[in-house]
């Protein structure tokens, strides 16, 4: 998202100081757990983003847990129309596409406050961003493109018709009790048994395990798929999966969502990396694996629906809370599990 000129619209409409650190917060907040706001923009502007953002008084009086994946400390009412609040200012922003960045800036009061960091708004007084893998393929006479070409050609994905096998297996495994592994939840894997315990509640599946080296399963399903083994017959590659997930029975396993990444990729496909050029590669990236794989994505989508995730998450913490207090423990298993199971949005 587009904090700067952000801060610099609601400048200029009169917003103060404090209500101006507070959207941005609140907007950051729901992009980091619910993806970019420029990329819900582009998309739908915002529309399956707002709708995973409702929450009524009805339910909050049922105790159903929220739709969208964003952990909230407090009242979840009161704490999601803060965050619908702040998404429909965004795209209001987005929408007035003519603003003048420059109209009506106080010139004695330069600065907004951004998360506490004070962004000079005169031009001749910013620093200039630097970004180190700019600089480096700048220094060998890399360009952007051929990197980015490099990444998308050289990623080894399984094909399609194995992917197809390998899906429909998993999805058998899950429903009918069978064995599926996951990687373990939470610090020394202490939360995988809230985890595991679930999956027994929503699927009466006994057979979930945590994956012994928390990346054994996909490996195996890789060099199946593939025919690659590492430090066999390739070399500097990762096993990486593509929307995360990991501890989610129906992502940890599925071939759609493992690819072997070239290690010089890999930190344009994580999530610690920042900047635009990560940011670039991944929506690249998204965009070829959504042209591969789009079925998959739209049947696991339809899954979260099928099986009622949050009325049935909503039953199952209502259920461990009485015997454990609301214990911190289960508080960090509903926020992660949460994410877990978010929507998957290009």
């Amino acid at each position: 998202m587009n904090e700067i000129d952000f801060a610099k619209w609601m400048k200029s409409n009169g917003y103060d100081e404090s209500t101006i650190r507070s959207r941005i917060s609140n907007c950051q907040r729901v992009s980091e757990y619910e993806g970019d706001l420029d990329v819900h923009y582009e998309k739908d502007e915002c529309k399956s983003l707002l709708k995973r953002l409702k929450y009524s008084t009805n339910d909050k009086r049922e105790g159903i847990s929220p739709r969208h994946s964003i952990p909230i400390n407090g009242d979840i009412y009161n704490g999601t129309a803060t965050l619908r609040q702040a998404v429909n200012l965004y795209i209001k922003f987005r929408n007035n596409s003519h603003f003048d960045h420059t109209k009506n800036i106080d010139n004695d009061n330069k600065e907004i406050v951004i998360n506490k960091k004070k962004v000079d708004i005169d031009k001749g007084l910013i620093k200039p961003k630097l970004d180190s893998y700019e600089r480096f393929l700048k220094t060998f006479n890399i360009s952007k493109f051929d990197l980015y070409m490099f990444g998308l050609n050289e990623t080894i994905f399984p094909s399609i018709e194995l992917v197809e096998k390998q899906w429909e297996n998993l999805k058998e495994r899950i429903y009918n009790n069978q064995e599926v592994s996951i990687r373990g939840a939470g610090r020394d894997a202490k939360g995988t048994k809230y985890y595991i315990d679930f999956y027994k509640f929503l699927f009466g599946n006994e057979n979930v395990r945590k994956d012994p080296t928390n990346n054994l399963a996909p490996q195996k399903i890789i060099e199946e798929l593939t025919g690659y083994k590492r430090n066999v017959n390739i070399y500097n590659y990762q096993v990486s999966h593509i929307f995360g997930r990991t501890k989610n029975v129906f992502m940890f396993e599925a071939a759609w969502n493992i690819v072997l990444v070239p290690k010089i990729i890999d930190p344009f496909t994580g999530h610690e990396t920042k900047g635009i050029w990560p940011k670039e590669y991944q929506q690249l990236f998204r965009n070829e694996v959504f042209k591969k794989y789009s079925k998959y994505i739209n049947e696991y989508n339809k899954i979260l629906d099928e099986i009622d995730f949050h009325k049935k998450l909503s039953m199952y913490i209502s259920n461990i809370d009485k015997e454990n207090a609301r214990s911190n423990e289960v508080i960090q298993f509903e926020k992660s599990v949460k994410r877990e199971f978010s929507e998957i949005v290009k």
